[in-house]
């Protein structure tokens, strides 16, 4: 798999329970804004056959039995796919 930009585990994850597991990933890119050039967490991931735009933002949670302790968890807003064969170049 060719990374352009570190994909977090999380990513990856929400992906496998769709069916789509990490090995089958060939590319995979991040965006900080989404269609309405407004920001918000933008996953790209390319497999052989299709493109999955995954749209969310992590949210910074606070472990209640530590004082500093903040974890980040992967809020999926939206999820798209679309098969490489239907997508036209010009």
């Amino acid at each position: 798999m060719f990374e352009i930009d570190k994909i977090p585990a999380e990513i990856y994850d929400s992906l496998s329970a769709k069916g789509v597991p990490k090995e089958e990933i060939l590319l995979a890119a991040y965006c900080d804004r989404n269609c309405e050039h407004e920001p918000q967490d933008v996953y790209l991931l390319a497999t052989s056959k299709e493109l999955w735009v995954l749209f969310g933002v992590f949210a910074g949670k606070r472990d209640k039995s530590e004082r500093h302790n903040y974890a980040s968890v992967w809020e999926e807003a939206e999820c798209c796919t679309y098969p490489l064969d239907s997508i036209s170049t010009g």
